[in-house]
């Protein structure tokens, strides 16, 4: 899944984390990848711009705000059924935050120093404010697993439309 943070300030650290996000399937059931299926990106990936070519892509209907069927769900969407399938969803939330917090604590130095090279050399007066993709897997008993951090995440929910002239729209 895809969450966001907001880094508002860096002196001291000021993050937030956005509680809406994206889901995104594989369009296969997963499997131990072994010799047969290690290369079936279909199973292993859960990049959107892969899976939207598998002829087992579901999208997202007019109502994606409900929707938990589609191979690119809101993160809302897949508390909504782990709540109706009796999972405790708020300790999924609480060591999401955790993971978040300490990659938040792990990038300080970084922010820090990207802050004071590009932007302004004054810690004491915000100039800009930095938006970070958070990739989070979940396994089979519900414990989450940082993926990955984006610096630049895609801001779009929706899926890409392709225009005639080949652009992405």
């Amino acid at each position: 899944m895809r969450l966001y943070v907001l880094i508002r300030g860096i002196n001291p650290i000021e993050a937030y984390l956005y509680k809406e996000g994206m889901v995104r399937f594989c369009t296969h059931n997963y499997k131990k990848p072994d010799q047969v299926n290690i290369k079936n990106l279909f199973m292993h990936l859960t990049n959107f711009s892969l899976n939207k070519n598998s002829q087992r892509f579901k999208m997202p209907g007019d109502e994606f705000q409900n929707d938990d069927k589609s191979s690119k769900q809101l993160f809302s969407a897949l508390l909504k059924r782990f709540e109706s399938e009796g999972k405790d969803v708020s300790e999924l939330n609480e060591q999401i935050e955790d993971i978040v917090q300490k990659t938040v604590i792990a990038l300080e130095p970084y922010l820090k120093n990207a802050y004071h090279c590009f932007v302004s050399t004054s810690p004491d007066i915000p100039r800009a404010f930095q938006i970070l993709g958070v990739d989070i897997l979940i396994d089979e008993n519900l414990n989450p697993w940082l993926l990955e951090v984006n610096a630049n995440p895609s801001m779009n929910v929706y899926n890409d439309k392709e225009l005639a002239n080949g652009d992405i729209e």
